[in-house]
């Protein structure tokens, strides 16, 4: 459809207009529209250049904090390591300890395996898990001086291991 104003160029802008019950529609090249009084231009964005722009925003965020951590063995920063995929030697897990455990949760939706297992070693697995998790809730409540809620967990914790075959005792 041409521009009803220069009737040269294509129309790129309809507008619609109601007044007093009056529909009037107006269709305008970005020029015409640009010069046209009453008329002001906003330019369209599709959600896929919104969303661009977001993420590029965020990222120039994050940028500057990321090329602060660098590997002190092979001197790679963790802007490279996004960038590239792949770390550059062992201590990088420790020297991008914080920022890759954000990653490993946001892409596995956890830090610990929950895949499949034979069921005795899940069982295993989820017995270790548990004690290792009341070990941790012992010495908070020793921390705290709750002596009767870690007589509990201490109970707790040498049930597990003795189902678990021995273990370590407290």
């Amino acid at each position: 459809m041409l521009c009803q104003k220069c009737k040269k160029n294509e129309a790129t802008i309809h507008m619609t207009q109601i007044v007093n019950g009056n529909k009037r529609e107006l269709h305008l090249c970005e020029e015409c529209a640009a010069t046209s009084q009453g008329v002001k231009v906003i330019p369209i964005v599709t959600l896929d250049q919104w969303l661009n722009q977001i993420i590029s925003a965020a990222h120039a965020g994050l940028e500057a904090e990321e090329e602060e951590h660098v590997c002190p063995q092979c001197g790679i920063t963790y802007g490279e390591f996004r960038s590239g995929g792949r770390l550059g030697c062992p201590a990088c897990y420790e020297a991008f300890a914080e920022p890759l455990e954000a990653v490993i949760k946001r892409l596995h939706g956890g830090h610990h395996h929950t895949g499949k297992m034979p069921r005795h070693v899940d069982q295993d697995i989820a017995r270790k898990r548990q004690i290792t998790k009341l070990k941790e809730d012992l010495a908070q409540a020793i921390k705290t001086e709750e002596y009767e809620e870690a007589a509990t967990l201490r109970d707790q914790i040498k049930e597990l291991e003795m189902a678990q075959g021995g273990g370590d005792h407290l």
